[in-house]
């Protein structure tokens, strides 16, 4: 059998081991595959001993000397390298490849937090509002007040051709209902002021393919 990690995490730009063993098996060749959200899994980088370079993701394949096991080194791994990554082996060159189950790989953002809140209205229905809250740090953000919530990780390009990521997290209420707000560590008690107020902005909910983001947009 291949044994790997069911998974592993780590933080944006901080290197991480994706171990990979297989002690009844003594390998002819060792080959990983990485496989991206929505996709089929794709090759990355075989060897049958030492070490070998692997250009994209940048990193590193190092098999034991008995080559009864791998690691892949990954280097600076960005959001976009998380990915289910698959470890197989060939016992010698007349057999077939045995999978592991895969190692799910995790990256954090590395940010630095300055969180804002946003109370925002939609065009779709007068009575709904949003409640936008960016660039935060989630084990110092309080939102135990709110029952459902949405949350993702958003990266995107800047001018000099970096990338930057950012938390946000948003929640839907009645416009009589709505308490727009959060708890930051740091920071204090954060406030959305209320639309009709003309602090805010509207909700779009139906975006052009066309559409490209910018630096004063958050």
């Amino acid at each position: 059998q291949v044994q790997q990690e069911p998974s592993a995490e780590t933080s944006e730009g901080t290197g991480i081991n994706i171990t990979c063993s297989h002690p009844s098996i003594q390998a002819y060749s060792i080959q990983w595959y990485r496989q991206l959200p929505g996709r089929g899994p794709a090759f990355l980088v075989s060897a049958v001993k030492g070490s070998k370079e692997v250009p994209d993701p940048e990193g590193r394949l190092s098999v034991s000397a008995d080559s009864r096991s791998s690691a892949l080194w990954l280097a600076r791994p960005r959001l976009g390298d998380a990915a289910v990554y698959y470890c197989a082996v060939r016992g010698s060159s007349y057999t077939k490849l045995t999978f592991g189950t895969g190692t799910r790989l995790s990256v954090q953002p590395h940010i630095t937090p300055s969180p804002s809140v946003y109370r925002l209205t939609s065009e779709d229905n007068k009575n709904l509002e949003m409640c936008l809250i960016t660039d935060y740090s989630p084990e110092k953000l309080d939102l135990s007040s709110v029952d459902s919530k949405t949350e993702t990780v958003v990266e995107v390009a800047t001018s000099e051709n970096k990338h930057e990521a950012s938390y946000l997290s948003t929640y839907w209420a009645k416009k009589d209902e709505m308490q727009c707000g959060a708890k930051h560590e740091g920071f204090g008690i954060l406030k959305g002021d209320d639309p009709e107020a003309g602090a805010s902005t509207v909700c779009i909910t139906g975006m052009s393919l066309l559409f490209k983001t910018d630096e004063n947009l958050n």
